[in-house]
């Protein structure tokens, strides 16, 4: 029809029928049951046949678990399965309580229901804007009759109505259901520890008959001033909450004509504990109310399905205005937005117009807007059980990958085991899901914060110990095994030192809360005033790094450092470079003094000794001859060169080749008087340990020699 394809519902806008079940004025069970359904049958939404099939097969159920050990024969336990399920009874108060809300039968085994009345709005069936409830109360049913009998029940000035049957009576209550949605704007200030937030949304509300939302208010001087939303308490609002109407709109006189109201809210609200969600590092965010003095038989909310916009899960539209709503700098992010509708017993306070069945209680209608919100990054404890066993998976990749490498490069004893992270990530994976998942539910606040923070710290210490063992694994393992030299330990410690100062501000920044920039600053005066009193000390240790930086030796290299003795470097500690002299002294030089001192390395430059094998590392033996200046330097010479492969022939440790080297120096005045004739003897040797006892035997052979010569007379002249 053209007018119906140029206004959709033209012809089917605000017809009324009754319905046997709606799903917008339902409560948290139906919500939970349709987003099971929808996740498990995707594009599919549930209708009244499968929420109804599910609550009678869950009702079925429950009644064979409770009653199938009773009875001893197949007649029997289905008897049984009978009278348990005519024992919900809406006289009795017991119910079952499905996923359409509480299920209770008559004395003829009737489903007891209210009868929803249903609308058409814009092709969409939704609930009407005024419901009927039938009046069960005794008390109630026999005032209203009395009322009729004396002739004063009039239905046009109240909210109850009559339905006139052949034998009997009914008395209905007209319940003004108003249309009601949430629009959150932003979320900040979230204080986990105190489960408080700062909330800024948008509510708003569609109506047939005025809900009472405001209320007048005397202020300060006394005037009247509207409140607005002055007849909705926010449940969970800490103090005041501040409400800016945006926009009101009056209903029409026809029905489907629908008032409307829209108002910003901003204030701060208490979030929901749940010990469960707590542990997996995740918390509810609520915004609850209810009408004040409207109870449930006056006023219902109903979902404004029509109104609320729900992007796709995991879409661009989602993920941006989740992100709009909770910014990622707060270290949270939206998990999850519900909305539901339920009941709440509330204190009557001994207000008369309010008792019903029960004096000091009475039901209201609640609205209910539950944001999960999760902290962002991975939460070990924190594994959904669907992605458990991936998880597990890479756990155990990991694992083996690490033990392979600690096969490799370590030996095992009870010492280096027990500092294997390993060991520690296993205990604390499976120690944390002994306690957290242990007895949660009867967990408190305090204990909860102080277990989930004991276990976080501890796995910040792990951290650092994954961190420092991988580096001794892939880093200075492999070294050693390739240089075959022993790292010096202060480089390992001092990495490992770093680490952990890095865990201790990660634990102070993440865990504990606090701004690492005052921490740093208090850090910089107290490591100050400990820099002064250890400045030597400090000294050392960057001298020491700076000596592990440039390599001017090695482990194992023969050096003459300074007016030190020379000999073999056997450590560089935090502090000190350990040197054992030929004659088997431990000489401790500290690290300052031997950056700054001028040092002779003996042993082969790191490039050569790849390319060197170990019986062709020389080392070079130097000393000075004097003789008397009479004799000509070619005689002296030769006498020196026969002097020294006499000794080479006799002791394999002087060598011959390279040639020993013989420079003459020049006449030089003697300290004691005289002149002499000075000769530099380069010579090679193989065991540079063994210097002292190759110079004595070459001093020993080149006197005999020069005297057998009679070269050594006496060398001052005058």
């Amino acid at each position: 029809l053209p007018r119906e394809k140029q206004k959709p519902g033209y012809y089917t806008d605000g017809i009324l029928a009754p319905a046997y079940f709606m799903f917008d004025i339902a409560g948290k069970s139906t919500d939970k049951f349709k987003r099971a359904y929808e996740e498990r049958f995707p594009g599919h939404r549930p209708d009244a046949g499968a929420i109804s099939t599910y609550d009678a097969m869950g009702l079925a159920i429950e009644a064979i678990e409770e009653t199938h050990a009773l009875g001893n024969n197949k007649e029997k336990r289905r008897a049984n399965i009978r009278d348990y399920i005519s024992g919900f009874h809406k006289n009795t108060g017991d119910f079952y309580e499905g996923a359409m809300g509480n299920i209770f039968f008559d004395g003829e085994g009737n489903a007891i229901t209210d009868v929803p009345i249903a609308f058409l709005l814009n092709r969409q069936i939704i609930s009407a804007p005024i419901q009927m409830a039938e009046i069960s109360d005794p008390k109630e049913l026999d005032r209203l009759g009395r009322r009729v009998l004396d002739g004063r029940f009039d239905e046009k000035k109240g909210h109850v109505f009559k339905i006139d049957s052949k034998d009997k009576t009914k008395f209905f209550n007209r319940v003004n259901a108003v249309y009601s949605g949430v629009r959150i704007n932003g979320i900040s200030d979230i204080d986990a520890e105190a489960l408080t937030y700062f909330l800024d949304a948008y509510l708003w509300f569609r109506f047939d008959e005025d809900p009472e939302l405001d209320r007048i208010k005397l202020n300060r001087e006394g005037k009247p001033a509207e409140e607005y939303l002055g007849n909705i308490e926010f449940l969970n609002a800490i103090g005041d909450v501040d409400v800016i109407e945006e926009e009101s709109v009056e209903p029409g006189p026809r029905m489907g004509e629908l008032g409307y109201s829209l108002y910003r809210v901003k204030g701060r609200f208490r979030a929901r504990f749940n010990p469960e969600s707590y542990a997996r590092g995740e918390s509810t965010l609520e915004l609850n109310f209810r009408h004040r003095t409207l109870p449930r038989e006056r006023l219902i909310f109903v979902q404004d399905i029509l109104g609320i916009y729900e992007p796709q899960k995991d879409s661009p539209d989602a993920k941006k205005i989740e992100s709009q709503i909770l910014s990622p700098a707060t270290g949270w992010e939206i998990r999850k937005i519900t909305y539901h509708l339920d009941t709440m017993d509330a204190p009557t306070l001994g207000n008369p117009e309010l008792f019903g069945k029960r004096s000091d209680e009475v039901e209201f209608s609640r609205y209910n807007s539950n944001i999960t919100i999760g902290e962002i990054g991975i939460a070990i404890m924190g594994v959904f059980f669907s992605n458990f066993l991936l998880h597990l998976l890479a756990l155990i990749v990991i694992t083996t990958i690490l033990l392979i490498l600690y096969i490799r490069y370590r030996k095992y004893s009870a010492r280096s085991w027990f500092s294997n992270p390993i060991l520690y990530i296993v205990f604390f994976i499976s120690t944390g899901l002994a306690i957290l998942n242990w007895n949660t539910e009867s967990m408190n606040l305090i204990y909860l914060d102080f277990i989930t923070k004991t276990m976080d710290i501890s796995w910040w210490i792990v951290l650092g110990m994954i961190l420092s063992f991988s580096t001794k694994i892939f880093i200075f393992a492999p070294l050693e095994e390739k240089t075959g030299r022993k790292i010096p330990t202060i480089i390992p410690r001092m990495t490992g030192l770093t680490i952990y100062i890095l865990m201790l501000f990660g634990i102070t920044a993440f865990v504990l809360d606090y701004k690492v920039t005052s921490l740093l600053a208090t850090s910089g005066v107290l490591a100050m005033i400990i820099g002064l009193a250890i400045q030597t000390n400090l000294s050392n240790i960057f001298s020491g790094i700076a000596i592990n930086l440039e390599h001017p030796f090695r482990i194992g290299d023969l050096v003459k450092i300074g007016d030190f003795d020379e000999g073999k470097v056997i450590n560089v500690t935090w502090r000190s470079v350990r040197i054992r002299t030929p004659d088997n002294h431990i000489i401790y030089i500290p690290n300052s003094i031997a950056a700054e001192s001028i040092t002779h390395n003996f042993t082969p430059s790191l490039e050569g000794r790849d390319s060197i094998r170990v019986k062709d590392k020389k080392f070079i033996l130097s000393f000075t001859v004097d003789v008397c200046p009479e004799e000509e330097p070619s005689k002296i010479k030769r006498i020196l060169e026969e002097a020294i492969e006499k000794i080479a022939r006799e002791n394999q440790g002087i060598l011959l080749e390279p040639e020993p080297v013989i420079k003459f120096l020049g006449i030089r005045e003697h300290s004691a008087g005289g002149y002499v004739a000075q000769y530099e003897v380069m010579v090679s040797i193989e065991d540079y340990k063994k210097k002292k006892a190759y110079s004595d035997q070459l001093w020993d052979g080149i006197w005999n020699q020069l005297s057998k010569a009679g070269c050594l007379r006496s060398a001052f002249a005058g």
